[in-house]
């Protein structure tokens, strides 16, 4: 039972996740800017900023844990 409560839980914040990175793509793109150009006001890279763009960052230590324990 407590599983399904951290999977749920870890399930509701990785989409949490994603529908800030979708509105800070849209944010971006809606004021003009490129990836390099909201990098470089950042003081990140592009490649940083593109992985988050498409979700890539790494998982937490509790998804982790979730994906394994599936296994």
């Amino acid at each position: 039972m407590l599983a399904d409560h951290t999977l749920r839980r870890i399930y509701e914040e990785e989409a949490a996740k994603k529908g800030l990175w979708l509105q800070l793509v849209e944010a971006r793109q809606a004021a003009g800017l490129t990836q390099a150009e909201v990098a470089r006001r950042l003081g990140v890279s592009q490649a940083q900023v593109s992985r988050i763009e498409k979700s890539k960052t790494p998982k937490s230590q509790g998804s982790r844990r979730a994906h394994t324990n599936r296994a």
